[in-house]
């Protein structure tokens, strides 16, 4: 489990919007000038950056891989339809699959879009090995 920490943090940033995102970016980088300047101490930016690292990932893991625990997941499909980035399990029940959606991204801009298209990728793949993982874990 924990390592998909990293791509449930970068899951749960692209979850969002990029303004919010941003200004909790800006947020922290105004924390980081405040201690050098010596306005703060050191560990105000470090909690700050330490809850919303904790954030995101909550975020992540809510999103992408709470689903898989509670269902037996098959395969996990991703689809690109220009704008939109689509991510789908693929789930065995009683016998009949059955698709079900994880939440769709529409990313803007050319740069974005790969990068959202890159870490969906990821996500995939890691949601498919952690679905094995909890498979191999049950046969035992």
């Amino acid at each position: 489990m924990f390592r998909f920490i990293l791509i449930m943090i970068l899951a749960g940033r692209l979850r969002h919007n990029r303004v919010l995102v941003l200004c909790i970016d800006v947020v922290t980088a105004l924390a980081v000038w405040g201690t050098i300047s010596g306005l703060n101490n050191w560990y105000v930016p470090v909690c700050i950056f330490v809850a919303s690292i904790f954030v995101f990932t909550v975020i992540g893991y809510r999103n992408y891989f709470l689903p898989i625990r509670q269902h037996k997941v098959e395969s996990v499909r991703i689809f690109r339809d220009s704008p939109f980035i689509y991510l789908t399990l693929m789930i065995n029940q009683q016998g009949e699959q059955h698709a079900y959606s994880l939440p769709v991204k529409t990313p803007f801009g050319t740069v974005y879009q790969f990068y959202a298209l890159y870490v969906y990728m990821k996500l995939a793949d890691c949601l498919s090995q952690y679905a094995r993982n909890l498979k191999q874990r049950k046969a035992q």
